[in-house]
């Protein structure tokens, strides 16, 4: 399994993807970013972990990929 980060700019309509082996390298890239932007994040009902979107200029999603 793997997992991959995936950040959405709304107001540049960009997206960038980071990848990861495992999951504890993924989850502590996504709360430093999410830090950083000062979002909170929240795991969805599939096991992912989401922080920012609608009413906010950046969407950071954490999903696994198999």
């Amino acid at each position: 399994m793997s997992y991959s980060i995936i950040i959405s700019n709304y107001p540049t309509r960009s997206a960038e993807m980071f990848n990861f082996t495992n999951l504890r390298d993924a989850l502590n890239s996504f709360i430093q970013r999410c830090d950083e932007l000062g979002l909170e994040y929240r795991e969805d009902n599939n096991g992912n972990f989401i922080a920012g979107g609608i009413g906010h200029d950046y969407s950071i999603e954490l999903i696994s990929t198999f």
